[in-house]
């Protein structure tokens, strides 16, 4: 009896031996698998193209959400294949601009740092990253561009928001509005769409500097509406639709009907890029839904990403059609913004009339009706706007609750607050971003599938161009210092410094060398890093300098 006791109990260990054996395994394989995923090819695994499509600042629930009140399959529907883990180097949520970097780079950075290598200390930086704090980090679009493809970014918010941002700028702080607008001017982009038409006024400075000269003299044409837009059938384009951000798609048609909608500039934008034989590389960024709910203004972000989806159909149809097996598609959120729920603490919906009515009858964002109502936001004109533009009838207790929160929070987002609680299904949970992971879709030669991080991103687009990102890096950011060190900064004109190596002259953000009164192009910009002071540039311009 005994040794039976015995013998049983020995087995019991060694199954909770095992047992536990396997679960330590289970935990080391998935923390390893941002590390050890490799693209799943498909056909082949090299491409031609590369269309990577961001719906900012969403999850899943967006998706749910459209597709109810769609009342049918998203495009987006037919290439759903995983997820995406979004934290930054330095924190679980990530902000848009490392975001950004990271499906740009292949690299974790700082929240607020675009195209740079994070800070030594941030808990989330691979131990083997090798690159010095802020150095700037070579984009899948700068490759796409140095191996012969043409480039395009398509955005509803200012073209050097951060998104857009990440793929082409190397700056410690997105809101380095004139940093970033420069080293758009010099990255050759081939075709630019969205907002932010106020960048073509001259610069401030010594220089003064105007961008549309710029523009111009590197043969690029500006648009301003959707008709000039429409009329372009070759070379390169800058769209600008308006001073800053393009107005959201519930309200396009009543306030801006002369801007295009994303499917619209989508599909110019391809038919621009395609031209090129040697492929392209294209960035679609649905902006706006990030805009909605950060504000959880839900019907303004269905809207908004239902125009994302109109955006992804056109992309299929190109990447399925004449680009067929040779174009891969992606398309991921940056990271999620509100934390939308179906269902909330006051109302469960039962059916799907239950969830999509009341977002059917609101024909303004929240922000276009706050405009309505103007100053006065007394109950009864607050009730009457509602009721007419959003055909929703307000209780009187509900209009001065708006009014009442309206003084703190602005009325906007007292609209939202109030309404969304009691007269939709639709909860919230932040005004901010949140931490969740995000879904993938994708479709083409070497698609990502399953649970990845958001730096597989990058590397799935460049295994796709056989680019070489820490290659490129090396090639386009050599410290100036070491290959000089005699070389100095003058900031003379604090505005636009100047790196100096002899008598040749560097304009920092730009891709010039200015010596003996000729002025050369370079393959890369010349960046400073603001967090070190060290100073960036190209290793072909090194190699002429040192030919002088």
């Amino acid at each position: 009896m005994l040794y039976y006791f015995a013998m049983n109990f020995l087995r019991t260990r060694i199954r909770l031996l095992l047992f536990l054996i396997g679960i330590g395994a289970a935990v080391w394989a998935v923390s390893r698998l941002p590390s050890l995923w490799k693209p799943m090819p498909d056909l082949r695994s090299d491409a031609n193209n590369v269309i990577v499509l961001i719906p900012d600042g969403c999850s899943q629930s967006m998706a749910t959400l459209t597709r109810w009140c769609r009342g049918g399959p998203l495009a987006l529907d037919l290439i759903q294949s995983g997820a995406v883990r979004t934290h930054s180097a330095d924190s679980l949520v990530t902000d848009s601009a490392a975001a950004a970097t990271a499906l740009a780079c292949g690299v974790k950075t700082d929240n607020g740092s675009l195209g740079v290598a994070p800070a030594p200390d941030a808990p989330f930086r691979p131990a083997d990253l090798t690159y010095a704090p802020g150095q700037p980090i070579a984009t899948v679009l700068e490759g796409a561009k140095r191996s012969g493809r043409s480039v395009g970014l398509v955005v509803t918010v200012d073209v050097w928001d951060a998104t857009p941002a990440g793929f082409v700028a190397h700056t410690a702080s997105r809101k380095s509005d004139a940093v970033i607008r420069e080293q758009m001017l010099y990255q050759d982009l081939d075709v630019v769409f969205g907002g932010g038409r106020e960048m073509l006024r001259p610069s401030s400075g010594a220089t003064n500097e105007s961008p549309q000269r710029v523009l111009q003299a590197h043969g690029v044409r500006i648009v301003t509406t959707a008709a000039e837009m429409e009329g372009v059938s070759t070379g390169k384009v800058w769209g600008l639709f308006a001073p800053n951000d393009l107005a959201p798609e519930i309200d396009r048609a009543a306030i801006a009907p002369e801007e295009p909608s994303l499917a619209q500039m989508t599909a110019k934008a391809l038919a621009l890029l395609k031209q090129n034989r040697h492929g392209f590389f294209l960035l679609v960024e649905g902006s706006q839904v990030d805009r909605a709910a950060h504000a959880n203004d839900p019907a303004r972000a269905m809207h908004d990403f239902q125009a994302f989806d109109d955006a992804v159909a056109v992309a299929m149809a190109f990447a399925s059609g004449e680009g067929r097996g040779r174009t891969l598609v992606i398309a991921c959120p940056d990271h999620d913004t509100g934390g939308l729920t179906i269902g909330q603490r006051t109302r469960t919906p039962r059916s799907a009339a239950n969830l999509t009515a009341p977002l059917a009858g609101m024909q303004l964002s929240a922000k276009a009706l706050a405009a309505k109502i103007g100053a006065d936001q007394s109950v009864a004109n607050i009730m009457a706007h509602v009721d007419a533009w959003w055909s929703i009838r307000l209780t009187t207790d509900e209009a001065s609750e708006i009014a009442s929160r309206a003084a703190g929070l602005g009325l906007e987002r007292a609209l939202d607050e109030v309404v969304s609680r009691q007269h939709t299904a639709i909860g919230w949970t932040s005004f901010g971003h949140t931490g969740v992971d995000v879904p993938l879709w994708s479709y083409g030669p070497g698609r990502p599938v399953g649970l990845i991080d958001n730096t597989d991103v990058a590397h799935a687009m460049a295994h796709a161009l056989q680019l070489d990102l820490p290659a490129l890096t090396r090639t386009l950011f050599v410290d100036a210092l070491q290959a000089f060190p005699s070389a100095r900064v003058d900031t003379a004109d604090p505005a636009h410094p100047v790196l100096v190596v002899g008598t040749a002259r560097l304009p920092i953000n730009r891709n010039l060398l200015l010596r003996n009164g000729r002025e050369e192009r370079l393959d890369g910009l010349v960046v400073l890093s603001e967090s070190t002071g060290r100073v960036y540039l190209p290793q072909s311009s090194v190699d002429r300098l040192r030919k002088q």
